[in-house]
């Protein structure tokens, strides 16, 4: 049914796409779980990490199945209190990373949106000679 939608030389095409988007949609980690680690480990407990405004166990139950999909160990539990792996040290290094690239571009966005440019461009009208600037030059 699909191929009669597609010209020919899209047909090829067709299952690397499907495939893209397969994996973008079952990708096991999300920037919410990722702001659940950053926050966690910023403030050293479930319950301080209620910042997000979750209650401490909305972040555990969220915690416990981002390391269930991902098949490890993120936290040691020892009480109230919760310190990283060396595998959740890892992700929450590159987390943090990825957390800054998406604020960024969700404000990027946003100035787009309400007509900001996203780019400056100054240009100089008239040219120097380089070779009187050495007068003026400190050195």
């Amino acid at each position: 049914m699909l191929s009669a939608q597609l010209p020919q030389g899209l047909l090829a095409a067709v299952p690397v796409v499907l495939d893209q988007t397969f994996n973008i949609l079952h990708m096991k980690i999300s920037l919410d779980a990722l702001q659940v680690l950053d926050a966690i480990e910023r403030h050293g407990s479930f319950t301080a990490a209620a910042a997000l405004h979750r209650v401490p166990s909305a972040l555990s139950h969220a915690v416990a199945k981002f390391e269930s999909d991902l098949g490890l160990a993120l936290f040691i539990r020892e009480g109230r209190r919760a310190t990283l792996t060396p595998a959740g040290r890892t992700l929450l290094d590159d987390d943090r990373d990825l957390l800054r690239a998406a604020d960024e571009l969700e404000r990027r966005v946003q100035r787009i949106a309400t007509g900001w440019e996203a780019e400056l461009r100054i240009v100089i009208a008239t040219m120097v000679c380089l070779c009187r600037m050495h007068r003026y030059a400190l050195w």
